[in-house]
């Protein structure tokens, strides 16, 4: 008896999580960004990529000011990216649309300075997902 209700219980966990989601969900944008990055002598030569701006996405949960998740870039070789957005405890059903979408919306195009290579012009666009 106690196990068909524990199998039942884990059964409806993912209709509630749905649920959860469906009555607060809310459309979200992440406003554009820009922001140079520059080449890095220890970098080999090697050029950047978007999933090299992938890896400095920083989700974590906090609980002040409010409770929720907070979505920001690392410091990129050091350099502030002045990007960051608390969203809802809703959240993680939108990391998905997130992560599609960000691979279509980083742009990045080298500098150069009298064809030496100075570093990288990052471009991110405006992402919207609801969550």
């Amino acid at each position: 008896m106690q196990k068909e209700r524990e199998a039942r219980g884990a059964k409806l966990l993912p209709l509630a999580l749905i649920t959860l989601f469906v009555l607060t969900r809310k459309k979200y944008e992440l406003p554009e960004v820009e922001f140079f990055i520059p080449n890095i002598p220890s970098s080999g030569g090697r050029k950047f990529s978007a999933s090299d701006i992938l890896k400095y996405i920083d989700i974590k949960f906090v609980t002040k000011p409010k409770l929720g998740w907070l979505i920001s870039l690392k410091p990129v070789y050091g350099i502030s990216v002045p990007v960051s957005m608390l969203l809802p405890p809703a959240f993680f059903i939108a990391i998905p649309q997130i992560k599609k979408q960000l691979k279509e919306k980083i742009h990045i195009k080298p500098r150069t300075v009298f064809g030496i290579l100075y570093g990288y012009d990052i471009k991110i666009d405006k992402i919207t997902f609801w969550a």
